[in-house]
């Protein structure tokens, strides 16, 4: 069922990108097209605008919303052509926090680096997540200890992308919904940034805090001052 729905999306694809670049698709086989083609046809079925985790059931979660990487399955060389789109192009989702509904650290990239894709991953978004309701539902579990936990998964997390072998680029993201503490306290979970390689671009995507005068002045301060030492001025 999945990939009668992808090949229909792949029919529909293929007729509009040959429509734009004015050609017909009378008797005209897919393969047969040059390469530059069928890599914009494949941006049409498996380069959504979003960011997912590698650990999601990916196929059954996005099709139907005009996302088909089931075309991964069509045949060995059409999987060689989309994977470069659909591992190199797209931006992999990666939080470093907790579970919402488990009182549980969300899953690390441990079993990431050994699989069979990640060296074609090049993009990466990191979120930095910290929950106040993780304190308020375990009063026990201090700022301290949640932000040690933290900066080990953000280790764990950071020493993995630092050897991906075509990395590009690192967006980072900060959401802190906590009501206690200073920044002094929290900043030591990003310091795992430092491990990361200067090949690669860098952007601040997101500040979410809820003191935004303290945290969104002290974050986007800090994230700066990475970004320049990464990328000094020449």
């Amino acid at each position: 069922m999945l990939l009668d729905t992808t090949m229909t999306a792949m029919a529909e694809a293929f007729s509009q990108v040959l429509v734009a670049h004015g050609q017909s698709t009378r008797s005209l086989d897919f393969l047969d097209l040059p390469i530059e083609i069928r890599l914009e046809v494949y941006r049409h079925l498996i380069k959504p605008e979003t960011r997912y985790c590698p650990f999601d059931n990916v196929p059954v979660q996005f099709a139907g919303f005009g996302f088909h990487p089931t075309i991964l399955r069509t045949n060995k060389r059409i999987n060689g052509e989309a994977s470069v789109v659909f591992y190199g192009e797209n931006t992999w989702h990666l939080i470093v926090g907790y579970d919402f509904n488990l009182f549980r650290v969300v899953p690390g990239p441990d079993n990431l680096q050994s699989s069979s894709f990640f060296p074609r991953m090049r993009n990466f978004h990191l979120r930095f997540s910290l929950h106040g309701y993780v304190l308020d539902e375990y009063p026990s579990f201090s700022l301290e200890n949640y932000c040690a936990a933290l900066r080990i998964h953000a280790a764990n997390t950071c020493q993995v992308l630092a050897k991906a072998p075509h990395l590009r680029s690192v967006e980072i993201s900060w959401v802190d919904s906590t009501d206690e503490g200073s920044w002094e306290e929290k900043r030591g979970v990003l310091k795992p940034l430092e491990a990361l390689p200067r090949s690669c671009s860098y952007r601040i995507c997101g500040i979410d805090s809820k003191y935004v005068e303290l945290n969104q002045d002290c974050l986007a301060g800090y994230l700066s001052g990475f970004m320049k030492a990464k990328h000094p001025p020449r």
